[in-house]
């Protein structure tokens, strides 16, 4: 190899390093930021199958970019170690990582839907589909891989190259599978902005957080996909470090969001992460107070509920959070969730407004 090329190849890999240990600060710096949010949102509830969702997005990474730093970094890696660190198990871990997001993702997109089946199941499906088309391009990839550890004399760098071409095509399943995703989103929040009816000012912030999460892992994917055609192996795993950081930090950002919607919202019928059932996909998200049984849009039923408080309100009636006699105030639009005041307290209001 011609001493230009060296040059330019631990050019390339001093530039991977650098990447490395800014994903590696963003991580530390991320982690400081929501470690109050994961306390409050994560620890302090119920712990389900969404607590195990969260601990693997939110600390697998710690692990991804001690292997990655020390493998691009240092200098006294083995070929074994070499092989092992930038290929078999950094890639393998990554993989895991973006199904781990799309199962949040999945979630997240579900819950907005009121865990519709006819939207669940498709999702799902191509969810699957996505991730069996990268692992397969992921396995070509490493049929055809090599590793090096020596550039020349007396210059020891862990580098990992494929003969494989078409490594882009890893990235195309995930672009689909976000591009979908986030249309979803943003139809949802179209028909927020453009419908008083159902219109709620935090489910449109949550949305709009969402929506821009969404934004920035499809964006990035789209840069990972066009990086991937650059013929210099380093240049075309560069972002693959941060990407992952990004991609951990954003799950984590959706989870807090959507919980946080629910502790704010805590008099509408919202849609939660707090019981999650792998294999009844329909009921993923269980609605924090138990409502929502006959499938109703939620958005609905917390319009409903904002002015069915804020008559009473206006009268002067206690509502009773259980009482004995019931008698319904006002009925929502497709049996949707109900407040009820007892006979008693209306008899009672009704009595001193005289």
């Amino acid at each position: 190899m011609a001493v230009p090329n060296i040059d330019k190849v631990i050019q390339q890999i001093n530039w991977h390093g650098y990447f490395d240990i800014a994903g590696s600060a963003l991580m530390l710096w991320d982690y400081l930021l929501t470690f109050n949010d994961e306390v409050e949102y994560i620890w302090r509830q119920p712990k389900t199958r969404v607590t195990l969702l969260f601990t693997i997005n939110r600390y697998l990474i710690f692990v991804q970019q001690v292997v990655t730093c020390y493998g691009h970094i240092s200098n006294n890696v083995s070929l074994q170690l070499c092989i092992y660190m930038l290929g078999d198990f950094l890639v393998f871990s990554s993989v895991f990582s973006f199904l781990i997001l799309d199962l949040i993702i999945l979630l997240c997109v579900g819950a907005m839907y009121s865990n519709s089946k006819k939207l669940l199941y498709p999702l799902l499906l191509l969810q699957l589909l996505c991730v069996g088309a990268s692992i397969s391009v992921l396995v070509v990839i490493g049929a055809k891989s090599n590793g090096s550890v020596s550039l020349g004399p007396s210059i020891h760098r862990c580098t990992r190259y494929t003969r494989f071409s078409l490594t882009f095509l890893f990235w195309i399943p995930v672009i689909l599978y976000q591009s979908v995703t986030l249309s979803l989103v943003l139809k949802k929040l179209w028909d927020h902005l453009h419908n008083s009816q159902t219109s709620n000012p935090l489910m449109k912030m949550i949305l709009k957080k969402i929506m821009v999460f969404l934004g920035v892992l499809l964006s990035l994917a789209l840069i990972n996909c066009i990086l991937s055609t650059n013929p210099d192996p380093p240049v075309t795993t560069l972002l693959n470090s941060i990407t992952a950081v990004i991609v951990s930090l954003l799950g984590n950002r959706m989870l807090f969001s959507l919980r946080a919607y629910n502790t704010k919202n805590e008099f509408s019928g919202t849609f939660g992460v707090s019981g999650i059932s792998l294999s009844d996909i329909s009921g993923e998200m269980q609605f924090e107070d138990g409502i929502n049984r006959s499938g109703v849009d939620s958005e609905v039923g917390s319009y409903w509920e904002a002015q069915t408080r804020t008559q009473a309100s206006h009268m002067h009636v206690p509502l009773s959070p259980v009482p004995e006699e019931i008698v319904d105030v006002r009925t929502a639009r497709n049996k949707s969730k109900v407040y009820r005041i007892s006979q008693q307290e209306i008899t009672s209001s009704s009595t001193a407004s005289v």
